[in-house]
């Protein structure tokens, strides 16, 4: 298949492996960019096919601009897979569907997930679609805390099927994950840098710009506290994260409430007590 899958990785041991032979033999190429592990994470990619070069990691949008800028890429199009995502064959067949058929004004492709969290695949969790097959040379990716926005640069499609987003890690990883997520959400907040001070020009190209919209002018001037309600009340009601029965509960209350949350205390820690974030 001429596509490049590109796999940004820090510590997945257990998760490269079943990453990897996803797209091993599938794709022209497979690269894992490695941001110095200290496990077993380069040597098996290595052991199921893949390149490993290795990179400092400073935010995910910063590591996938150099992966396009230094990687000795073959192809037009890139695929980002994240080292706890797999492949389907399903999904595959709708990748290969949409690049052979692409005409030349399409830029980037929009992919869709099933959560899995413990242990348990999330059907009615909101999870939005992200921007990970891009075409060489029409898409630069802007970092914001924990979050990143893709720039694109022509017409966009989406892929239906979906692939797995499988971590597993367990939660303890998982929290502290959320918890380094939320001092680096606090630092954007405090240090002024929300996206809504993009350039109106980029905004045009900006990754699902109605969502984006939404958060920058509409969800982050909301009251702290009502913030995390709101948020709890649409993952777990309105888009029916209550139908996944208890792991459903806990991932909506974590993810929509605890987070938001935890991200609003660091702030106002921080400029209470003068705290550093």
């Amino acid at each position: 298949m001429p596509v490049t899958v590109i796999v940004i990785a820090q510590n997945e041991e257990p998760n490269i492996k079943h990453c990897l032979e996803s797209v091993v033999g599938w794709a022209e190429q497979v690269f894992v960019v490695d941001a110095f592990s200290t496990d077993r994470t380069p040597e098996l990619a290595r052991a199921c096919g893949a390149e490993v070069v290795q990179h400092e990691f400073v935010d995910w949008a910063s590591q996938r601009n150099w992966a396009l800028d230094n990687l000795p890429l073959r192809t037009e199009w890139i695929f980002f897979l994240d080292a706890d995502e797999q492949a389907t064959d399903k999904f595959k067949t709708a990748v290969e569907k949409t690049i052979l058929n692409a005409s030349d004004d399409l830029a980037g492709i929009y992919i869709r997930k099933t959560l899995h969290f413990l242990n348990r695949p999330l059907r009615h969790i909101d999870e939005p679609p992200h921007m990970r097959i891009v075409r060489r040379g029409r898409a630069r990716w802007i970092g914001e805390g924990a979050r990143e926005y893709c720039l694109v640069q022509g017409r966009t499609a989406t892929i239906e099927e979906p692939l797995v987003h499988w971590d597993r890690k367990g939660l303890h990883f998982w929290i502290e994950k959320q918890n380094r997520n939320a001092t680096r959400e606090a630092a954007v907040i405090l240090n002024g840098q929300q996206t809504r001070n993009i350039p109106g020009e980029q905004a045009l190209h900006i990754e699902r710009p109605v969502r984006t919209w939404i958060r920058t002018h509409l969800y982050t001037r909301l009251p702290g506290w009502l913030r995390p309600f709101l948020l709890f009340a649409y993952r777990y009601f309105l888009r029916g994260g209550f139908l996944d029965g208890y792991p459903g509960f806990v991932y909506c209350f974590l993810h929509a409430f605890w987070l938001p949350l935890l991200i609003d205390a660091k702030v106002y820690e921080a400029r209470h007590k003068r705290f550093e974030i």
